[in-house]
């Protein structure tokens, strides 16, 4: 749980989608029932693959800095 505790913080801080660090904090709560822990584990890895998967603002942009 604390894993998914930090990766909300950094997240957050760094403006991305928190959706599968909160998700990861509630399943780690209901983790202990047997087949719950496991549907959950495999819903959290699925919301944190695609929040991985999308590109950040500032590379969609194609920004250059100026130097």
């Amino acid at each position: 749980m604390a894993l998914h505790i930090v990766t909300l913080v950094l997240t957050k801080k760094d403006g991305g989608d928190t959706t599968g660090s909160i998700l990861g904090i509630i399943t780690s709560c209901v983790a202990w029932i047997p087949f719950v822990g496991m549907v959950m584990h495999i819903i959290t890895a699925i919301f944190l693959m695609i929040d991985a998967s999308k590109a950040d603002d500032y590379e969609s942009t194609n920004y250059v800095k100026a130097t």
